[in-house]
């Protein structure tokens, strides 16, 4: 007569409690290592403060665009703080504003042109920004600014946007 034992062998369970245990502590090990990069979603270190300190040193912006015409423009911008500005999800961009009233906005998301370095502090970074003119004639405001995509523009953080008034044709 072949003896049945009335359960199973725990070797012979599905998983065992050492097994369940392993497992957990491989997946708190890869959890920590993620952690452990410093990277949050928007490319801040972990515990650390965003980085919006940035000056405008120049742009060479036509005064005079055709509707609708896209152009490229040279810009060159300082980080003036203390830390370095990642470069994860940071773009250069820019708004239209009407140049009577510059509380007008007449167009918000402007063409991005990706920042491919991190900003050191005191870094400048020289960037050939994309721009489109607005499609119907008149007297406008660019205002460059960067972002760090589905996070915030630096001007709403405090810091300058570079504005120049352009007539479109």
């Amino acid at each position: 007569m072949t003896h049945v034992p009335s359960r199973p062998h725990p070797r012979n369970r599905l998983m065992s409690a050492s097994a369940r245990r392993t497992l957990t502590l491989f997946a708190l090990l890869i959890a920590l290592s993620y952690l452990g990069t410093g990277c949050a979603r928007d490319g801040r270190s972990a515990g650390s403060e965003e980085v919006y300190t940035i000056q405008w040193l120049s742009a060479d912006v036509p005064q005079r665009l055709k509707a609708s015409e896209k152009v490229i423009v040279p810009a060159t911008l300082k980080n003036i703080g203390g830390q370095e500005i990642s470069n994860r999800e940071l773009a250069i961009s820019y708004h239209w504003l009407d140049a009577a009233d510059v509380k007008k906005v007449v167009s918000w998301d402007g063409m991005r042109t990706g920042v491919k370095e991190a900003l050191a502090p005191g870094a400048t970074l020289s960037a050939a920004v994309k721009i489109e003119a607005p499609a119907q004639p008149g007297k406008y405001v660019l205002a460059l600014d960067m972002l760090r995509e589905s996070v915030t523009w630096f001007s709403a953080k405090g810091a300058p946007q570079l504005r120049v008034e352009v007539t479109v044709e």
